[in-house]
């Protein structure tokens, strides 16, 4: 039932990008958006600024590796951001906020700490799965595509990830009791 249901939502995704409706007005079409997007993407002030980032970070990290260097760590690089140029016009930017955010959560909170987030997803995935309904399987894909999109962004020690976990962990919790309950 599961695979039907991932195969009906790729098949509706694939026909409403192919076949929109209304008509496309103007130069927009739906059929190249993403491949639009891909070459472009290079260019972008935000991807060029984390691949900058991406080596002082590693550095900063490999100076205090497993037990992190806490919150308020600092790491300065040199940046072609045009944002950061404006304002810093040799584009040396310091800042204490990462894009890249699982390096974020293991520079802060060391390998330990990344170990001890890895671990609360993992429980909390397991757990959903045990509980077998497509409530706890739909809440465990957004988790999932947090944790995918943590990569690049800092979702999950941000509001709006920290916020997430916290309301699958009480949907997770209530859904076990009433499954208990029912046994």
């Amino acid at each position: 039932m599961i695979i039907f249901a991932i195969a009906l939502s790729l098949a509706l995704t694939f026909f409403i990008i192919k076949f929109p409706y209304p008509a496309p007005s103007g130069d927009f079409a739906t059929t190249s958006l993403l491949s639009e997007r891909a070459t472009q993407i290079a260019n972008e002030a935000g991807v060029s600024s984390r691949w900058q980032l991406l080596s002082p970070l590693w550095q900063k990290i490999k100076t205090a590796p497993i037990l992190g260097q806490g919150f308020g760590t600092t790491v300065t690089y040199k940046t072609n951001d045009p944002r950061v140029l404006a304002s810093i016009p040799n584009g040396v930017y310091t800042t204490y906020a990462f894009e890249w955010g699982w390096l974020d959560i293991w520079l802060k909170l060391g390998f330990i700490g990344l170990l001890v987030y890895l671990f609360l997803f993992a429980k909390i995935i397991f757990n959903g799965i045990k509980i077998n309904s497509y409530f706890s399987l739909s809440l465990i894909t957004g988790l999932i595509v947090i944790m995918a999109v943590n990569i690049f962004s800092p979702y999950v020690n941000h509001p709006i990830g920290i916020g997430y976990l916290i309301i699958v962990i009480a949907i997770m919790e209530n859904l076990k009791l009433k499954a208990n309950i029912a046994r």
